[in-house]
């Protein structure tokens, strides 16, 4: 069954404007290789992929800095 949508497609556009922070984080993380380890043990890929988020941690805090916004 097909239903029409009754809003405008500008006030469905300011809606679906602003994606989720999430998506940016796990896109970083694909550039950055991925969550595909090459290591043996649990213990060795938990703590690469904790450096993976240590890593874009300090780049957006980096970025952050450039741009110049205040801590609250």
């Amino acid at each position: 069954m097909l239903v029409e949508l009754s809003l405008p497609t500008s006030q469905l556009m300011s809606v679906f404007a602003e994606p989720a922070r999430v998506e940016h984080v796990f896109a970083s993380l694909a550039q950055m290789g991925g969550k595909a380890l090459r290591s043996i043990g649990l213990a060795r890929a938990t703590l690469r992929l904790h450096w993976k988020a240590a890593t874009y941690n300090l780049r957006r805090l980096c970025s952050l800095k450039q741009a110049g916004p205040r801590p609250f």
